[in-house]
């Protein structure tokens, strides 16, 4: 390659191609165009004419279809170019990888002559036919490339000027390239410079094509998972601008999402005041009935709440999710369909402490009294209360589980007695059924307070109401580290006697390690139908499986399991398929709870589509708008095996 700002000795150049072309030893000193003459010489006549070859009739319009992209980049380039030097006798040219022209654009004089000499689209630049030039180099070296006049190979190109560039995709591979041509004159220090920045400027434009291209998939489909998602999602800025509405989302509002996103959210919907003072403060609500105002009219939801922040801290986004009351009504009683055929002949074990439970549920099944379930956390406290719900008398009712510790300390109250003129509470919903509540003691004291007096008197009175409200739900509630709090006054003494008369502990995995053969082989079943086969565990798996202490008990070993099962190409669970936790447990490890962000919005999605399509990923990925390879990265990225599936006590 010549130095851009070099000169050009046009003179000594011709000597030196009399000399070689005559049978001499001369070569030029430039060791690349040294190289090209020695190929050339066997092969072409110095003297002579180029010998062109051109693309077929169907090869040229194929290769503008493989490369419109690069062409629609690289035209805008070229003549921003062109028009920067118009004038100067220049000739601009694009090929692609095999050094097929497929754009020429320049000065009408320099397009002339470069059509006399056989230059036009379809032709191929390539050394073996036409002997020395920048174009085949600069492909062939990966560089860009300069031959000036002589250095050219065939006498009929003595009288120009050759520059070439490679053209690079995001990826580092060579797609073309884009070259100048030109009369030779006594300096060209311009031309490497040209062509060099104009290929830099493509590949740059191609990047941020790429980019944008990506960016515009990601968009659509996440746009497709949300609008795939059951549940209506609203989303806004923190200026209040509406960013996103789904589908369900304009149905449940009865408006249409393109009338709606980027316009402030206040044009077209009044939030509820319990919903609005937790987006004031950047509070995220969980399952909490509100009623919106939508163009006037009234609308009763459960609502979900989530707060997307910047790095700073600062909240760059709102995401609410809405499902009608009716539908909450109608759900409340088979919110899992598997876990609604749980009964208690599910609970397996031959240990003592499998036994002990057994015997102490059936106790609890009919009877009228308040059941209270201890236990590690996973023991499997929320399953062993669908099915004492499910075995007894109330099966037929709603089952309405309630993790006490998501609800906000100034919502509890509202959360289980309702508003009066507004959506009913906790005690409501669950009326002739069983109202679970999880970590009973995360309620505040008064919130326990008005707990006793509702289980005592069996009555409530909404917020702002007067009238009692008879309710009809039995209570069972799980309590940690009951002793403790019962002694530090955090959990009310009296709450404690109406809820404590069916106690029932459930044992942790290590109280009952002889059973965990069986509670593995039953998880592995579950598995069968998400995963499409059965599934085993080897004996050095299995071993690591039963001395693990499972600090997280049984929710941990099914998501162990699963985990292990997306791992595992075969049948056979293997040592290597299990986590770093278990192989090298440390001191009480368990698995992290993924966090509430968007990727859940986009994972239950596929699990409602899966669902739906009762395990038949085809049909899944149809009804998300998805490859069917996509869905399984994503159900291994995100860990989802079977939107049904439950690990019994």
């Amino acid at each position: 390659m010549r130095p851009s700002a070099g000169p050009i000795d046009t003179a000594a150049l011709q000597t030196t191609w009399d000399q070689f072309t005559a049978g001499g030893p001369a070569l030029p000193e430039d060791p690349l165009i040294a190289a090209s003459w020695l190929r050339c010489a066997p092969r072409l006549d110095p003297r002579g004419s180029p010998q062109w070859v051109y693309a077929g009739p169907g090869r040229l319009p194929l290769g503008s279809v493989q490369h419109s992209f690069l062409a629609m980049v690289a035209r805008p380039v070229l003549e921003d170019v062109h028009q920067c030097i118009e004038g100067s006798g220049v000739l601009l040219v694009l090929a692609d990888r095999s050094a097929c022209v497929f754009e020429l654009l320049g000065d009408p004089d320099m397009e002339a002559c470069a059509r006399g000499l056989g230059l036009r689209p379809g032709a191929f630049l390539d050394e073996s036919r036409i002997g020395s030039n920048a174009f085949s180099l600069a492909l062939a070296e990966g560089i860009p490339v300069q031959v000036a006049g002589p250095e050219h190979f065939l006498r009929a190109f003595h009288g120009l000027h050759s520059a070439a560039a490679p053209i690079h995709d995001p990826a580092g591979n060579p797609i073309g390239l884009v070259g100048l041509l030109q009369r030779q004159p006594e300096r060209a220090p311009q031309s490497l410079g040209v062509v060099f920045g104009a290929a830099r400027a493509i590949e740059n434009q191609l990047q941020a094509e790429q980019v944008i291209r990506e960016a515009n998939d990601q968009a659509t489909e996440f746009n497709a998972t949300l609008d795939a998602v059951s549940e209506g999602i609203l989303a806004w800025t923190p200026q209040g601008i509406v960013s996103h509405l789904n589908r369900q989302g304009g149905r449940l509002l009865e408006v249409k999402p393109s009338l709606i996103v980027g316009r402030p959210l206040s044009d077209h919907i009044l939030l509820s005041e319990p919903v609005a003072r937790a987006a004031e403060r950047c509070e995220e609500l969980d399952d909490v009935e509100a009623r919106f105002q939508v163009d006037g009219g009234g609308r009763d939801f459960s609502v979900g709440l989530r707060v997307i922040r910047r790095p700073s801290g600062e909240p760059e986004a709102f995401i609410m999710t809405l499902r009608p009351m009716a539908q909450v009504h109608q759900q409340v009683h088979r919110l899992l369909g598997s876990q609604a055929r749980m009964s208690l002949a599910d609970i397996i074990g031959r240990s003592k402490a499998a036994q002990d439970l057994r015997r102490l549920s059936r106790a609890a099944v009919d009877a009228g009294d308040a059941v209270l379930l201890l236990g590690e956390p996973g023991a499997g406290q929320d399953v062993l209360a669908r099915a004492i719900h499910n075995t007894g008398r109330r099966a037929a009712g709603p089952f309405l589980a309630i993790s006490c510790r998501s609800i906000p300390r100034e919502l509890m109250v509202e959360t289980f007695l309702g508003l009066e003129g507004g959506p009913p509470g906790k005690f409501e919903l669950a009326e002739g059924g069983t109202l679970f509540l999880e970590d009973l003691e995360a309620l505040s004291l008064e919130m326990q307070a008005i707990l006793a007096r509702i289980l005592d008197s069996g009555e409530l009175v909404r917020l702002g109401g007067k009238r009692p409200i008879r309710v009809d739900a039995r209570v069972i509630a799980s309590v940690a580290d009951l002793d403790t709090r019962l002694r530090s006054g955090a959990f009310r003494a009296d709450l404690h006697r109406l809820v404590s008369h069916l106690p029932i502990a459930l044992p942790s995995l290590r109280e009952r390690a002889e059973d965990l053969p069986e509670l593995i082989g039953r998880s592995l079943e579950r598995l069968r139908a998400p995963f499409g086969r059965g599934l085993g565990v080897s004996a050095p798996a299995m071993a690591v499986l039963c001395e693990y202490p499972w600090p997280g008990n049984l929710a941990e070993l099914g998501a162990v399991l699963e985990l292990a099962a997306s791992r595992a190409a075969g049948r056979t669970i293997e040592l290597e398929h299990l986590p770093e936790t278990l192989r090298h447990p440390g001191p009480g490890a368990t698995l992290p709870a993924p966090p509430q962000t968007i990727r859940e919005l986009e994972k239950a999605a596929i699990v409602n589509a899966l669902r739906a399509a009762r395990g038949n990923h085809s049909r899944a990925a149809l009804s998300l708008s998805i490859s069917r390879n996509t869905l399984y990265r994503k159900m291994r990225e995100m860990g989802v095996a079977n939107p049904e599936r439950s690990v019994l006590p």
